[in-house]
């Protein structure tokens, strides 16, 4: 069986979520049941790439159809897999007319419905990070441009879900939420699959009583979906606390919004490290809490990242797929959405108890086996196999 995955950037592990999933997937497929993997993308990356049997690169992924038609016929390609480029769906309207023995399935990585509302502060720094006549259009008519935008955004889901032969979403509970969102009539297409673990190796249980009292965030720098801001509101209440006076936060990523980030550090906190870019494996095995502060997630990738290093998640109640990953108070810590005041006191009262941290590692690292990568692509497999 031949597969191909299509992405917006170059698949390589440490780009993203959708590139770091899509390479575990793709090598898991391959090494258990000797499929084929292929891929077509756009932007080209450098450094850790992925090794496909075949790539295609496109400048523009509707002027380029006929390459990529091409490409699918002489690879002799089954399942056609759109790793969430709504913007695809009349691409994939045309590649069912001109191919008729490849399947086409669509995966959608966030939150149904996540992106249709656009705040007027991310809308100005998009543009003023690339300033555009059009984009100053936008903002000047920015109250009905947000409304025809709205609308565009469900149907373009509506028309990607019509145009597919399956439509595969990260949990079970964004089902009902989809099928609102796009306004469709059922989810007879719909299936959930999700997001399998980042790296193959486990902390050993072991190894949690080595853990240093370090907080850990890895996050791109967006404030509009991972509200940053929060860590360090927080992060300031934990040291007024002298009993906490030997934890650090490190926080891992990269983003428009650091700088704005650093200024408050540098203004108002003292044991905040920011570390860039890099691959955060050993900070999750040396850290012993994990922060996630978003205003929406998929399925949240980091925090099944730490959970599978002992490296307990703490995350606020802001999007139902959380608890598929965590049971609060056994491998994790789930805070009502936007009460600061109890996540400051969960992650202080964890701060202070060393045996239920302790305990609550040891259970992240159990529960984190559910998401193998082996045991994901094997529901992969068994979608190839109905589709075919």
């Amino acid at each position: 069986m031949n597969i191909c995955f299509i992405t917006s950037s170059e698949v390589a592990p440490n780009i993203g979520g959708t590139e770091r999933i899509t390479s575990s997937i793709s090598q898991a497929l391959s090494k258990k049941y000797g499929i084929k993997c292929y891929s077509i993308f756009s932007e080209e990356q450098k450094g850790d790439l992925t090794l496909f049997e075949g790539k295609l690169k496109v400048e523009n992924f509707t002027k380029d159809e006929d390459r990529i038609v091409k490409f699918i016929e002489d690879n002799h390609i089954s399942v056609l897999i759109n790793q969430g480029n709504n913007g695809l769906y009349s691409l994939f309207n045309s590649l069912k007319k001109k191919i008729s023995n490849c399947k086409l399935v669509f995966v959608y990585h966030f939150e149904p419905g996540w992106g249709k509302h656009t705040s007027f502060k991310v809308s100005y720094l998009n543009w003023k990070n690339n300033p555009t006549m059009r984009g100053a259009i936008r903002l000047a008519l920015f109250p009905v441009w947000s409304i025809k935008m709205k609308m565009s955004f469900e149907k373009s889901f509506r028309m990607s879900y019509i145009n597919s032969d399956r439509f595969v979403l990260l949990s079970e509970s964004f089902k009902k939420q989809f099928i609102n969102f796009a306004k469709l009539k059922n989810g007879d297409k719909l299936v959930a699959i999700p997001n399998c673990l980042s790296f193959d190796d486990f902390l050993p249980e072991s190894a949690i009583q080595d853990k240093t009292k370090t907080v850990l965030v890895v996050s791109r720098m967006r404030e509009y979906q991972k509200r940053i801001s929060l860590v360090l509101k927080i992060w300031k209440e934990i040291e007024k606390d002298d009993a906490l006076k030997d934890w650090k936060l490190k926080i891992i990523g990269d983003g428009y919004d650091l700088k704005d980030y650093q200024r408050y550090a540098k203004k108002h906190l003292q044991r905040v490290e920011f570390l860039g870019i890099l691959n955060p494996e050993d900070y999750y095995k040396s850290s012993s809490l994990f922060m996630l502060t978003s205003r929406s997630e998929g399925w949240g990738l980091t925090l099944t990242e730490a959970q599978q290093n002992g490296c307990v998640p703490i995350a606020f109640d802001s999007y139902s797929s959380l608890h598929d990953i965590i049971t609060d108070g056994y491998n994790g810590c789930i805070i009502p959405n936007n009460d600061i005041p109890q996540y400051v006191k969960s992650l202080k009262n964890l701060m202070l108890d060393d045996n239920k941290r302790c305990s609550l590692a040891g259970n992240a690292i159990l529960s984190s086996h559910r998401f193998e990568k082996d045991k994901v692509a094997e529901i992969w497999y068994q979608l190839f196999k109905d589709l075919l």
